[in-house]
């Protein structure tokens, strides 16, 4: 009878499952075992010789316990019994690397590790793979089996990878998971050394030293991360589920935490994260415990550190979760913040040998506490926590500037030594670097203990010469030149295509010159020559801008701005290109500043312009990720512009973010208070003019003029006080033009998030942009706040005025309400009076609309909206942002109706032309934009998107074209006005420059009022059915429209409008009864 040892079966009787594996194993190397066959009978010879001769014989132990490194002695590095052991032996990396992968080393198997192993210069891919489930404990790519290390050291560990979009998990194991408590997985008396991982997160991850993820039913014990890093960096659209020392997460699936175990752990692993939402899953111990307490937690000591783009991580981990039971879990101070375990100690208490840590640990004074098995590894050494710290953005084959050394571990006394103290010259903790005249200086670092261990480190110091491009533009047909090399240097010129991430190398010039071909558009040049740094550049037909921060891309936040530098390599296209300078930045948007490519707010040092769009201080960079044909935004600003709203413009250009390539960008000017921008009074600017003249007449410092520009932007009770803290304003700057009826950037936006905001009564949420503590002066606030529920009031009454008597045009600029309304119907704007709808108001002026922004959902945009937000055909939306609720209150106004229909037509060529520009733009940017679709791993082309957006459009204005073919069409298509039949217009006739109007009625109505063109209302009592007025043409106010308009609204005996039907959508107004009729003169 044949015997198969597979899947759950091998969860029985251990000598039966070592039998059967190293059965599998030897079949494949009789021949070598016939050869140890020999070699142990001439041993056996050998050995009765030497107890002849009085030699002590070797003791072996022979039994089935695989036991641990120290209960063997080592042969050759390999222990003496690793051909007996419970399992599979594992000696080498190869091996190692065979779990999961050959059938004979099975993820649920048994593994003893019978040697040291070097990972160094390996590429490691998680044991079973890293696309397990996440919270997975069975399955595919889940390690259900044991791992004993004996003690043994597995050092260099090396994972430098970019995660898929999907869920991955990464470490030495992907998964640890275990059934049951009869099935459980156990790893144990591992010794991890010089480990380096870092992944770029595409999608969530789990990463950690030993597993990305430890589920179900799990022992670990014994495990020692004495040097290395674990780095989660987030590479767009990455969210971190747990970034560890040890474990990326523990987050089990259905049955919970609570078989896991984990003793005996020691790290000294700095671990570093760049979550992408507001959680900090970063962690000295593991990343995250979650959906439940583990079983057992006990003598863990975490003396590396947990840091995250955001500030400091936990020290032993975060999550919503701790341990059934929890004892002698301790972290150094700096290693993190608290979570809900753990104690922080000084170094000095963690070094006194008083701290009590089980018989598994070797605590001695002057040293940290650190598990037995690793101790007496002889991969062991106090050196181990020992490192050259290197300058920001340097490593050791990169130096440039002073090196800190540490000297001591607890009470252990570490000394160093140069071997050449011309370049580096040590002094206690530092090490001084003087940087060679040309090329570069290789020195060695040796790090001595004194218990005699010596470390050695090789460090490479670069020369000061710097080189560079002379080019300011890097098109097609440039010749691009660098200089600041020594005559002779020899350079290879690597070209990287964003296109197809193919790479082609030009070596052994010496020329320094190298003319761009057709080929290297959307490509990157680098340069390098032996001893100095690479340098580079980016070859686009576009503009490109080139920014460096110490904060990565990806953990610019939105809560301050961060310092950088800023470099704008143009392409002859503008007369103003350049800028190259200090610049700050911060992340901008709202839905859009969690997606990978990520948009940014920029401000200037100074007022400067850029590509010809007038001075300003600050700017934006529109990462356009929702809108992959990248035209929305500038098609919507070309045509607000066209059709006179006020003007926006922008410049489309490649994002070069600390080196790496970021994609297509489109920088625009920002929507602020300024003479460049929206030019009204700018309350926050002579908050800063009323500082200075302060400061030069008290002649303080510029920070103390900036602290009270601060405080009077924030409190701005000086404009109607006309005194600050003693200062009597007039006798610094002239307040004879003061005047709160203006100075005011509101946004409507559903997000609401700042500082000054109210709500209207029919629900628009208006926000204050600027000022922006607008809120700190009563009078001012309330001033714009009355203002807009007055206009509001006129704007839903049924004859369009107020209770104050004030009609609603009164309150807008009319040409920018009605162009506002054409370009987002044109383009179907489904956030249209939701988000980013941007108004002002000014003294002496009414509130004007624009200028316009954010229409990256529009036209049709099919990555994020449903079908009828995307339908050409249809009025609505079916999106929550169907809230154009001004407009529809408006919709019962056939005056009103007939000015939309009017500026249709008016502008519809506009239209028309804007379609038009679709084909260059698609030229224009079409290298750049395919770049871009590639690095983001968007599934359709740019230009299948674009052409679905030209078509769209078309199919827009043809369906638009219909609707509006005259203005009861419009009336009908639309669909909220509807008379009632209790009124009847039944003739308008018009002689000698006088009008007269005869409408019949129900007898429920008691008068009409006739409204002449909106405005101009006339009541006439109803006398046996008929109501009749006569006006004369020059009183009905004359707005530029096609027709004359008279509507008929009844009024009942107490003179109320009479309503006969609810709103027909949310946000209009209730229909009246009423009758309508269109005239001419």
């Amino acid at each position: 009878m044949s015997v198969r040892y597979g899947g759950d079966n091998m969860r029985g009787d251990l000598k039966q499952k070592r039998l059967y594996y190293q059965s599998k194993i030897t079949r494949s190397k009789q021949t070598a075992a016939v050869v140890l066959c020999f070699l142990f009978a001439a041993m056996f010879v050998f050995l009765i010789s030497c107890g002849n001769k009085g030699i002590d014989n070797v003791n072996v132990n022979t039994s089935d316990s695989s036991g641990t490194a120290d209960n063997v002695t080592e042969t050759n590095g390999i222990d003496p019994d690793a051909d007996r052991v419970d399992g599979i032996a594992i000696y080498s990396a190869e091996d190692l690397a065979k779990i999961g992968v050959d059938d004979d080393y099975p993820l649920d198997g048994d593994y003893v590790l019978v040697a040291d192993i070097d990972l160094s210069g390996i590429q490691w891919k998680p044991i079973g793979g890293t696309g397990a489930a996440s919270g997975a404990y069975t399955g595919a790519g889940v390690f259900s089996g044991s791992f004993d290390g004996r003690g043994h050291v597995i050092s260099g560990l090396t994972i430098d990878a970019t995660s898929p979009s999907s869920h991955s998990n990464w470490g030495l194991f992907g998964t640890l998971g275990g059934r049951n408590a009869r099935f459980e997985c156990s790893v144990k008396n591992i010794v991890f050394k010089n480990v380096s991982i870092t992944v770029n997160a595409k999608g969530s991850i789990s990463v950690g030293t030993l597993a990305g993820q430890a589920n179900g039913c799990v022992y670990i014990d014994g495990i020692t991360l004495l040097s290395g890093s674990v780095s989660v960096l987030n590479a767009g659209g990455g969210d971190i589920l747990g970034a560890g020392a040890l474990i990326g997460q523990f987050r089990t699936n259905d049955i919970g935490n609570s078989n896991i175990t984990v003793r005996n752990i020691f790290s000294n692993i700095d671990v570093y994260g760049e979550p992408s939402g507001n959680a900090i899953y970063v962690g000295g111990f593991a990343g995250r415990i979650r959906a439940g307490n583990l079983g057992e937690l006990s003598n863990i000591v975490v003396v590396g550190s947990a840091t995250s783009s955001s500030g400091a991580g936990f020290a032993i981990a975060g999550g919503d979760s701790s341990a059934n039971s929890t004892k002698r879990i301790y972290y150094l101070s700096s290693s993190g913040v608290s979570g809900l375990y753990g104690r922080a100690v000084t170094s000095d208490m963690l070094t006194s040998g008083n701290i009590t840590m089980g018989e598994a640990w070797h605590v001695e004074a002057g040293m940290y506490p650190i598990p037995t098995s690793a101790y007496k590894s002889k991969g062991f050494s106090i050196l181990d926590f020992v490192a050259p710290v290197y300058a920001s953005g340097e490593d050791a084959d990169h130096v440039k500037s002073d090196i800190k050394l540490t000297t001591e571990v607890g009470s252990n006394k570490i000394t160093w030594k140069s071997s050449d103290e011309t370049v580096v010259k040590i002094s206690g903790n530092k090490a001084t670097v003087t940087r060679p005249e040309l090329g570069y200086k290789d020195v060695i670092l040796t790090a001595s203990a004194a218990n005699g261990d010596t470390r050695e480190y090789k460090v490479r110091v670069l020369s000061g010469v710097t080189g560079r491009f002379t080019n300011t533009s890097a098109k097609v047909g440039d010749t691009l030149t660098v200089t600041g090399y020594p005559d002779g240097t020899v350079f290879t010129w690597t070209i990287t295509s964003s296109l197809t991430g193919q790479k082609r190398r030009v070596s052994n010039d010496t020329s320094g010159k190298y003319t761009l071909k057709k080929e290297d558009t959307e490509c990157f040049i680098t340069v390098s020559a032996e001893g100095y740094d690479d340098i580079s550049i980016y070859v686009s037909s576009l503009p490109v801008i080139y920014i460096d921060s110490s904060a990565s891309y990806s953990s610019v936040n939105k809560a301050k701005y961060t310092e950088a530098t800023m470099r704008i390599q143009g392409n002859g296209a503008y007369e103003n290109e350049k800028y190259d300078g200090k610049i700050y930045i911060k992340l901008r948007g709202n839905s859009t500043a969690g997606l990978p490519k990520r948009p940014f707010n920029i401000k200037l040092d100074k007022r400067t312009n850029l590509f010809d769009m007038g001075e300003g201080k600050r700017w934006c960079l529109l990462a356009n990720y929702l809108d992959r044909s990248n035209l929305r935004n500038q098609l919507a600003f070309d045509l607000a512009n066209a059709i006179g709203l006020p003007e926006l413009n922008s410049v489309w250009c490649v994002l070069i973010y600390n080196g790496e390539y970021r994609g297509l960008y489109q920088l625009t000017e920002k929507i602020t208070i300024d003479p460049e921008r929206v030019n009204i009074t700018d309350w926050e600017e002579i908050a800063e003019d009323i500082a200075r003249a302060i400061g030069r007449e008290k002649l303080l410092s510029n920070k103390e003029i900036a602290s009270i520009e601060e405080k009077l932007q924030q409190d701005l009770s000086w404009v109607t006080t006309g005194v600050w803290n003693g200062y009597k304003i007039s006798d610094y700057i002239d307040t004879s033009g003061f005047d709160i009826k203006g100075g005011y950037l509101l946004e409507l936006d559903e997000y609401y998030d700042e500082l000054s905001k109210f709500t209207t009564s029919h629900g628009v949420p208006m926000m204050i942009k600027e000022p922006e503590f607008v809120f700190s002066n009563d009078a001012m606030f309330n001033y714009i706040k009355n203002y807009i529920q007055s206009m509001e009031d006129a704007i839903y009454s049924p004859d369009g005025y107020n209770s104050s008597g004030v009609y609603y045009a009164d309150y807008i600029d009319m040409d920018s309400f009605i162009g506002f309304w054409y370009l987002n119907v044109v383009l179907k704007n489904v956030e249209t009076f939701y988000k980013s709808c941007y108004m002002y108001l000014d003294k002496g002026g009414v509130l004007t609309f624009g200028p316009v922004w954010d229409y990256d959902w529009s036209s049709g945009n099919t990555v994020n909206m449903g079908w009828l937000s995307t339908a050409y055909d249809n009025w609505r939306s079916s999106e929550s942002q169907d809230r154009e609720y001004w407009y529809r209150a408006l919709y019962d106004d056939p005056y009103f109706m007939l000015r939309l229909y009017d500026a249709y037509k008016k502008y519809r060529s506009k239209l028309d032309d804007m379609i038009a520009s679709i084909d260059t733009y698609r030229k224009h940017l079409s290298a750049a934009a395919n770049a871009d679709n590639r690095l983001w791993g968007y599934w359709r082309s740019a230009d299948d998107e674009v052409s679905s957006l030209k078509s769209w459009l078309k199919n827009r204005a043809s369906w638009l074209d219909k609707q509006l073919s005259s203005p009861e069409k419009f009336i009908e298509s639309i669909g909220v006005y509807a008379k009632s039949g209790d009124i009847n217009i039944t003739s308008v006739n018009v002689r000698n420059g006088r009008v007269t109007v005869k409408a019949t009625a129900t007898a429920s109505v008691n008068s009409v009022a006739f409204r002449f063109n909106g405005s101009y209302i006339v009541t006439a009592e109803v006398d046996r059915g008929v109501a009749t007025v006569t006006v004369n043409i020059s009183d009905i106010p004359n707005d530029g429209a096609s027709a004359y308009c008279v509507e008929a609204l009844g009024r009942n005996l107490s003179d109320e409008y009479i309503v006969y039907k609810k709103p027909s959508w949310e946000g209009a107004s209730p229909m009246y009864v009423s009758d309508y009729k269109y005239f001419n003169d």
